[in-house]
């Protein structure tokens, strides 16, 4: 605040000073003693801008003395507004007195282009003096050193000269003939010269006080400030002459189109200024664009000062100029009724700049005559411009000040508060392992002793009672996992992993994951993969499945007849240029009304309370299956009508690794008949056997005297598909392959092979490959017994710390004919590695005195590399397993552990590995 009070007190003494300086420069002079002057007249002649202008003969001036249409000249200066014509202007003079007199006679305009002063002495009929001046004449030969074009004359004692002055000036024409004393026209300009100093030192100030300040905050806002009104100040110094005085001299060309190139730099800088004070590239992007459009007129227009004479040019300006200055005041006004408290300053900066500049652009065009407030108005409304534009960017500081101590408050508090939230998410993440760890560990006694028991000959009634345990332990698990995949997706601490994946593995595993629910409920699952999608893709496999399963689990849970369908297929191109997998699963079953799709994405929601009680549920499958798509860079959409069924589709971009085409040559350009009644179970069969290759024919029956003799092989899909009368009698047909429901292959024709529903995408291929090239199959290896005696010989070490856990992994390991060794805690374990062989450890990473981590970490130090090391822990989060391998662990197993899995593991250490590729009946030799 302190620099406003010095601008304001610069103000006003510049304020008091003009008016004074004004009346001065405009008050005609009372006379010059011993000088009588005759009227004045005035006439312009046509002439061509940049004409040369040769010396004039004596002739000629009295020729155009004579003939002209004079008129008689007002006091004071004249104004014929912008013209091309030469104007010219005569008087008679007389020196009545008995001393020579000396002269100065000033034009009171800087802008004259040229102006020339004809001395005749009618009694001699000649020229007797001829002085030119004018911005086309360098300072340094002015016959007067002032800035505006003057002229002396020396009049002797008695004697009469008529005096004729002719002048041109793109910039308007402005003509005096102020006639004056040498002595009183020097010390004239001696106060004229020190106002016009106190004005252009206070602009200097402003300007480098402000460019300062740029430098010091770095808003570009400033430094178009400086721009302006240096624009300004510049106009002013060539506007009052002293440009060519101080600053050019020697260059008349300059001189002469210094204000010509100032104007449209004017018209650049003033509404680019104006937009970036505003901030109307984010607030209003017309009036942005409007004004943008008048800064690149100031630009062509300076060009074209190259092209068009400036004497057709500074009209243009003049009027750009006028239209640049209202359209800025008018969005101000704009700007000001929206709430923007600076613009207040910004509108009355330009509204004083407007009437300075209005008032002398009607005196240039000649509407109003030139007057004190015509010619300084344009200084006073500069001055106050500039001072009220460094009020409004004082405001716009303290603004900014205000803005930025609020911005930084409310970092702060986003700060508290983001600590605050990664420090529940920490309690939240530490509560859900924990709680995970507690409720896994109990839940492993439970489920794995229910699955023990399902592997035990029991009697009806207790074994379906086990089948209940086991069934309702699996739902709660579900239930678990679901919540806590929500809680990590949540919290962010789901990861994508994207690895290369082979689209029909990835589609087997899931249907194997249903075979049995589709046999026992009779719903066909039918899969249908469109040859377009590539054999390999990048994609994260284990949330792709999960996604999968999620919406067939509820496929099957909501479909009591009909048919479940899973489809993959590429959708249109991405915006980026990538291609989208399309994975869509529909049901036949119950389907949803309007208002229950719209609950349907919510978290713990199903789409009707009475489905909780009918299908159960936790409500979170499809939330989940959404934020991973959604993970992943896919989306999830879905329709459905009540009754008939529901579609859901995901949407996902993938990365293709590299072309390789599904077909298989084995099968490539054989042809295939298809027969079932269902179009849509033999159209998902069709879509396959393309994938690999084959021509395929559809049809939806198959008459016993049907011609057959061009198919390679005949596909029956259905499970009433080959049961027709005659097939059997059939001579020299084609192989046959039904596919349905495994009762079917009781009553099927002998020749017909089959292969039970669900059908997998790789059992039906080798199974078409080996009817129809038999030679190219290898041989299936045959399936590994659930336990494999030679196992009795692995070394096994069990460290688990809980006595019901050691028990059912016990157990467990004793149903694969392993007999382990059991430790309660990490270091006996390392204890025991150390002092006798071991093959496995099952290491459990939760246990007292030294954990699964850190004892593996000691095992793998002592030189035990060899060891294979089975992490078991209820931490399912991908943290915990990663955490895990990278201390040394070689696999990992989620508690509860059940046999299936357990098998699984230990099958694919490495001591089983050469276990069973030894020709060995053994591992070790006894002892």
């Amino acid at each position: 605040m302190g620099a406003t009070r010095v601008w304001r007190g610069v103000v006003t003494l510049l304020l008091l000073w003009i008016p004074l300086y004004a009346g001065a420069d405009h008050q005609q002079p009372l006379g010059v003693p011993g000088l009588q002057q005759a009227p004045r007249y005035s006439h312009c002649f046509p002439s061509e801008p940049g004409s040369d202008h040769t010396p004039i003969k004596y002739t000629q001036v009295q020729h155009q003395l004579h003939t002209a249409p004079w008129q008689p000249a007002v006091q004071g200066p004249l104004n014929h507004g912008f013209t091309t014509r030469e104007c010219w202007v005569h008087t008679r003079l007389r020196n009545t007195g008995d001393a020579p007199l000396a002269l100065v006679i000033s034009t009171d305009y800087a802008l004259l282009d040229w102006v020339e002063m004809l001395v005749l002495d009618p009694n001699a009929e000649r020229i007797v003096e001829r002085q030119r001046t004018g911005l086309s004449v360098p300072y340094s030969q002015w016959p007067v050193p002032n800035q505006n074009p003057s002229f002396l004359l020396r009049l002797p004692a008695g004697a009469e000269r008529l005096v004729v002055w002719r002048a041109q000036s793109a910039y308007g024409m402005q003509l005096n003939t102020r006639i004056s004393s040498e002595s009183d026209f020097y010390s004239r300009q001696e106060m004229m010269l020190g106002i016009h100093s106190l004005f252009f030192g206070a602009m200097l100030v402003m300007v480098v006080y402000n460019l300062f300040v740029f430098f010091a905050v770095r808003e570009k806002v400033y430094l178009l400030y400086v721009f302006w009104s240096g624009t300004m100040t510049l106009f002013q110094l060539v506007y009052w002459g002293f440009g060519q005085r101080f600053v050019w001299p020697h260059s008349d060309e300059f001189s002469r189109l210094a204000m010509a190139g100032l104007l449209p730099v004017a018209i650049f800088f003033g509404p680019w200024f104006t937009r970036t004070f505003l901030g109307l590239g984010f607030l209003n992007l017309k009036d942005n664009l409007l004004l943008g459009g008048i800064s690149a007129l100031g630009v062509i227009m300076l060009l074209a000062l190259g092209l068009v004479d400036h004497y057709y040019l500074v009209p243009v300006y003049t009027v750009l100029i006028q239209c640049m200055v209202l359209l800025i005041a008018v969005i101000s006004i704009r700007r000001l009724r929206a709430g923007d408290r600076s613009a207040l300053y910004f509108l009355l900066a330009w509204v004083c700049f407007i009437l300075g500049v209005s008032l002398m652009a009607m005196s240039k065009f000649g509407v109003l005559p030139v007057s004190l407030w015509t010619e300084h108005m344009v200084e006073l409304g500069t001055t106050l411009e500039v001072v009220l534009l460094s009020l409004a960017l004082a405001e716009r500081i303290k603004m900014l000040k205000l803005e930025g101590q609020k911005a930084k408050n409310d970092q702060i508090r986003a700060e508290f508060e983001a600590s605050k939230a990664r420090e529940l998410s920490q309690t939240k993440s530490e509560f859900l392992a924990t709680m995970s760890h507690e409720i896994r560990t109990p839940m492993n006694g439970v489920l794995a002793m229910a699955d023990l028991l399902r592997h035990t000959r029991l009697a009806p009634e207790p074994a379906s009672y086990v089948d209940t345990i086991f069934q309702s332990t699996k739902s709660l698990l579900t239930v678990i996992n679901d919540i806590l995949d929500y809680t990590r997706i949540e919290s962010g601490k789901m990861e994508i992993d994207p690895v290369p994946v082979t689209v029909e593995s990835l589609v087997d595993e899931c249907v194997m994951l249903f075979s049995v629910q589709s046999r026992q409920s009779h719903l066909p699952l039918v899969i249908s993969v469109d040859p377009a999608v590539p054999a390999t893709l990048f994609l994260d496999p284990v949330r792709v499945k999960q996604i999968i399963n999620n919406l067939l689990g509820n496929a099957f849970k909501f479909t009591e007849q009909g048919q479940v369908t899973l489809n993959l297929f590429l959708q249109e191109a991405t915006p980026g240029g990538g291609s989208l997998l399309a994975i869509a699963v529909e049901d036949t079953g119950i389907g949803m009304s309007e208002q229950e799709q719209r609950r349907l994405f919510q978290a713990f929601a199903q789409a009707d309370r009475s489905i909780v009680r009918r299908y159960g549920g936790s409500g979170l499958g499809l939330i989940i299956c959404k934020k991973l798509a959604e993970l992943m860079g896919g989306d999830i959409a879905m329709s459905s009508r009540e009754g008939e069924g529901t579609r859901f589709v995901v949407s996902l971009p993938f990365t293709q690794i590299h072309w390789h085409s599904p077909q298989v040559a084995e099968l490539k350009g054989r042809r295939a008949l298809l027969v079932g009644a269902d179009g849509e179970v033999r159209r998902g069969y069709e879509c396959l056997l393309q994938r690999w290759g084959l021509q395929v024919e559809g049809v939806s029956g198959l008459e016993p005297d049907a011609d057959t003799a061009q198919q390679d092989i005949i596909v029956f899909c259905g499970v009433d598909a080959c049961a027709g009368e005659g097939i059997e009698r059939w001579s020299g047909a084609p192989p046959m392959l039904q596919l349905g429901d495994p009762a079917v292959a009781g009553h099927k024709p002998a020749q017909v092979n089959s292969l039970p529903a669900p059908v997998t995408m790789k059992m039906l291929r080798e199974e078409v490959i080996r009817l129809l090239a038999p030679g190219r199959v290898k041989a299936a290896s045959p399936l590994r017994a659930p336990a494999d005696r030679r196992w009795q010989a692995l070394r096994l070490l069990v460290a688990e710390d809980n006595p019901v856990n050691q028990l059912v992994v016990q157990r467990l390991l004793q149903k694969l004919n392993v007999t382990p060794e059991m430790v309660d805690n990490g270091r006996q374990a390392l204890d025991y590695a150390r002092q006798h062989p071991v093959d496995i450890i099952l290491m459990d990473c939760d246990m007292p005195v030294m954990d699964g981590c850190r004892a593996t970490t000691a095992i793998r130090q002592a030189g035990l590399n060899e060891v294979w090391i089975i992490g078991l822990s209820a931490k399912a989060a991908s943290d915990e397993v990663q955490s895990a391998m990278d201390c040394g662990m070689n696999d990992y197993l989620t508690k509860p552990v059940m046999l299936h899995q357990l098998r699984e593991a230990i099958g694919r250490s490495a001591p089983v590995v050469q276990l069973e590729s030894s020709s060995s009946p053994i591992l070790h030799s006894p002892g």
